[in-house]
């Protein structure tokens, strides 16, 4: 993203603005911090993945293994099986 003279704010500025400029950053703006006109923090917002549901995955898995088998043996096969 590239910064213009709005976004660069000085320190001490930044400390008496410090509510305004949280704002803006939810906004989506980036704002740069300079001390003694020398950027060294930005402020940005943080980019969220969205959030999938539990059961929205379970309902995924469910269909993609409807037609598996995973293998041509019963659990109580199974089971006995390992228990040898």
């Amino acid at each position: 993203m590239k910064q213009n003279l709005s976004n660069q704010i000085n320190l001490l500025e930044a400390k008496t603005h410090f509510s305004n400029l949280i704002q803006r950053v939810q906004d989506g703006e980036q704002i740069t911090i300079c001390k003694h006109n020398t950027p060294f923090a930005v402020l940005s917002p943080i980019t969220q993945k969205p959030k999938i549901k539990t059961e929205d995955i379970v309902e995924q898995i469910m269909e993609f293994n409807k037609d598996k088998t995973l293998a041509p043996y019963t659990i109580k096969e199974l089971r006995d099986e390992s228990r040898r």
